[in-house]
């Protein structure tokens, strides 16, 4: 009897998974570190951007590290990166290290929809399907150790994500085991095995025997590729040496992932959720309507943290039917004094006082706008967080913005969490960041909150602020007036452009 209920006890906790929320950037590099530090053979990587930096280069290194120590273990090491054609990885990082890591280490790199890659777009071009390869894009942002264990929500691998750049982002994470785990490494494996992921091509790349001719003046394709493993070694080990002094610095801690597991609790309704690819590469959304279930079932609250917020018409129609049913809705998006990507910026703009003009007078959308350092904030300089709590029940933290290029376009995926003790931390936490905000005025005006400009109705509402765009820069201003002129237009030209915002 006693053996019965250890199985059905051991089977019970095998399927619940954790939901640890990861606000810190500290935290959020201690729990990369921790993982990929005791992975025992697998590491599977998906991302938007893997830039060319530190948080880059020491990713490489330990992975280097740890494919060695998997193989004087007498195993394969399985350690696969995933990255999007048009993230800033290969548009900066040396071809040399990519190929030194795959032919010394047999760390496996695949490109999604790879622009470059002759036989890819021939297919693509074939099949009268270009201009959808180049729409289509890799936002996923996973990271998964022997399918036990994952990390996943807004952070790609960068400086400025972890704090350790000049300018920062309010970013966030969220840490799983279990069920949601092996999940997520399904999900990556039909991303990974799908046509539209291919490897690089640098062996035999025009760009490759171009630099062999340039840079390192030969046109033996032999000579060259051995010259390009000596520079992508060399280039690593530079980098190894500045990796313990930063982790001394920031007091990382290697058992950090044990640690949160055994502080947190199971729950058995952590659930993944990701986009889907067909066997030939298609694209087809599952986040929007998984995401619209469980808005329609809000009864008392709506908390969104976004950084690109550009809604949809069916958005705009879910927010103002749940505000006549009293749904109280609070955003929190960027400002354009702390954005990072004035076009988004100038989508939402185009919306800000549609937004406000939602609902009942009694029941108006509280709107927020990020001030960052004009708050004095401690946490960052633009908002990158895709995070919502409904209801103080449901939290769901992931990759997915709220914008049409989300909508029709990325790859997103998402974690989700029916948990009142989560819900609320996410809220918390989401709140923390608007008393850094200037709240939008009904009139679709923010408000600066140590002025005497506003009034502020028995609602809550306010309006009377001065300033379309407090504490931004001129030339931004600027370069969102002129994107203003083009959605305007309301043409099929100005539709297609905000379909990519």
């Amino acid at each position: 009897m006693k053996f019965c209920v250890f199985l059905f006890l051991f089977s019970l906790s095998s399927f619940s998974s954790i939901y640890r929320i990861i606000d810190d950037p500290v935290e959020a590099i201690s729990i990369r570190y921790s993982l990929l530090k005791s992975a025992k053979k697998k590491i599977y990587s998906s991302k938007y951007i893997f830039h060319h930096d530190f948080a880059a280069y020491t990713s490489l290194v330990l992975f280097r590290e740890k494919a060695e120590e998997i193989r004087e273990n007498g195993e394969t090491p399985d350690i696969r990166i995933l990255i999007d054609r048009f993230g800033k990885f290969f548009k900066s990082t040396p071809a040399e290290v990519v190929y030194y890591l795959m032919s010394e280490y047999g760390i496996q790199f695949k490109y999604y929809n790879d622009v470059l890659n002759k036989k890819f777009m021939f297919r693509k071009v074939v099949e009268l399907d270009p201009i959808k390869t180049l729409e289509h894009r890799l936002h996923d942002k996973l990271f998964i150790v022997d399918g036990e264990y994952m990390v996943t929500g807004g952070r790609n691998i960068q400086d400025a994500y972890y704090s350790i750049d000049k300018k920062n982002y309010v970013d966030r994470d969220v840490f799983t085991n279990g069920q949601a785990a092996k999940a997520s490494e399904e999900h990556f494996l039909k991303f990974w095995n799908n046509p539209a992921s291919t490897i690089p091509n640098i062996r035999t790349g025009l760009g490759t025997m171009s630099q062999c001719v340039l840079k390192y003046k030969t046109t033996s394709l032999k000579k060259c590729l051995l010259m390009m493993k000596m520079v992508g070694k060399k280039i690593l080990d530079k980098h190894q040496k500045k990796i313990s002094p930063m982790v001394q610095k920031l007091n990382i801690d290697e058992k950090f992932y044990q640690r949160v597991i055994e502080q947190e609790e199971d729950d058995p309704t952590v659930e993944f959720i990701g986009d889907h690819l067909d066997e030939g590469g298609n694209y087809h959304s599952r986040m929007s309507r998984r995401l619209v279930e469980i808005a329609q079932k809000a009864t008392k609250e709506i908390v969104i943290e976004n950084a690109y917020f550009v809604p949809t018409k069916a958005l705009l129609e879910i927010l103002n039917n749940k505000l006549y049913e009293g749904v109280k809705v609070i955003i929190h998006t960027n400002s354009l004094s702390s954005t990072d990507n004035n076009e988004a910026y100038a989508g939402y703009f185009k919306y800000r006082k549609t937004l406000m003009e939602l609902g009942p007078i009694s029941n108006k959308i509280k709107l927020y706008e990020f001030q960052g350092k004009y708050c004095g904030s401690d946490f960052g300089d633009a908002i990158h967080a895709k995070s919502a709590s409904i209801d103080g029940i449901y939290s769901i933290i992931g990759s997915y913005n709220l914008d049409k290029l989300s909508e029709y376009y990325n790859t997103e995926v998402a974690l989700i969490s029916k948990n009142p003790v989560k819900s609320n931390q996410l809220t918390n936490s989401i709140n923390s960041h608007i008393k850094l905000a200037y709240q939008v005025g009904l009139d679709g005006v923010p408000c600066h909150p140590d002025k005497d400009e506003c009034i502020e109705d028995k609602y809550g509402n306010v309006f009377g602020g001065q300033e379309l765009h407090p504490n931004a820069e001129e030339k931004n201003i600027k370069r969102v007036n002129l994107y203003m002129r083009f959605l305007n237009m309301n043409n099929s030209f100005s539709r297609y452009i905000e379909k990519h915002l």
